[in-house]
């Protein structure tokens, strides 16, 4: 698992552009909080990633309202806040990019952006279920060829 940091100390660090590859999770453990892996791949600043997790959380708390009890309503509302908070760096604060596959970029790519090995990620399931079907179909594809 790769992991890239980034110290957030100034509203430019925002405007750093993030590749967040389609099976990396960005989190910023001062909250506790993750932007899960979505299967898409996200190319965008740091600022236009937290704010699109504050308009995501917002309409879902704006959704359900209703079917959501209070106490988690307010949680989300607190989040909401905080990671709004976050976009005013009165605070520094930190990003980290987990990326199993190693295509994540934090652009520029300059000092301040700290690379490091976290270790072997875990397999996605899916993936593996893919990798073994193609490993029966080619069995089969050479028994047939032999």
């Amino acid at each position: 698992m790769f992991i890239k940091k980034l110290h957030i100390k100034k509203r430019e660090d925002l405007w750093r552009i993030c590749h967040k590859a389609p099976c990396a999770v960005l989190e910023i453990p001062e909250l506790e909080f993750e932007i899960g892996a979505n299967a898409k791949r996200k190319i965008d600043s740091v600022y236009n990633h937290i704010a699109g997790a504050v308009y995501n959380l917002s309409m879902h708390l704006s959704m359900l309202r209703e079917q959501i009890d209070v106490e988690q309503r307010d949680r989300i509302a607190e989040t909401v806040e905080r990671l709004n908070a976050l976009l005013d760096v009165d605070t520094p604060w930190t990003l980290l990019l987990h990326d199993r596959t190693g295509l994540s970029q934090l652009l520029p790519d300059d000092e301040s952006v700290e690379t490091g090995y976290g270790g072997p990620a875990e397999e996605d399931p899916e993936e593996t279920s893919e990798r073994e079907e193609e490993a029966k179909l080619a069995a089969v594809l050479e028994a047939e060829g032999a």
